[in-house]
């Protein structure tokens, strides 16, 4: 499989998430050097998001959607994923049971990201430095084109508004 450039494992329905063994998300796929797209949906999966998925070099596409992470406690979004080269789009959308806050490293790691949507994680906090952050860099660097950070946990201070 090391010419596999797209990988989609997507269950059609949520209701058969319900019915779905939880499976652990394989650390070996950070082997995968040709891999392009991963999307997986609907899916229970024990353990943590695997940190070495970050040398996933050629990786421009990462959907995590419904899912449920199960059978741990202080599971957070790996800071590793921050450096991923290629990454031009990040979607993680009703992804339950991760916790912590959002990695400074995906805030001023990823130089490619045009879309980063974080839909639905009622256990991540963003900073509103970091949202800041992120919407001056969607305004100087030209890269980041579409911003979505809904049902999170803000924190901080909202800044002023300015005008330019």
């Amino acid at each position: 499989m090391t010419r596999l450039r797209s990988l989609s494992l997507n269950f059609s329905d949520t209701a058969r998430q319900a019915t779905t063994p939880a499976v652990s998300l394989p650390t070996n796929w950070s082997g995968l050097a040709s891999l392009e797209r991963l999307s997986l949906s609907n899916w229970v999966i024990t353990g943590t998001p695997p940190s070495t998925w970050s040398s996933l070099a050629s990786l421009r596409e990462l959907s995590l959607k419904n899912i449920t992470f199960c059978c741990g406690a202080g599971l957070v979004l790996p800071p590793s994923w921050g450096g991923l080269p290629a990454l031009t789009k990040l979607m993680l959308e009703e992804v339950k049971a991760l916790s912590g806050s959002l990695p400074s490293t995906w805030v001023t790691g990823l130089p490619n990201l045009t879309v980063l949507l974080l839909k639905g994680l009622p256990g991540v906090a963003v900073a509103t430095a970091d949202m800041v952050a992120l919407m001056s860099a969607s305004r100087t660097s030209g890269g980041l084109q579409s911003l979505a950070l809904e049902g999170f946990n803000l924190t901080g201070t909202l800044p002023p508004v300015t005008s330019r």
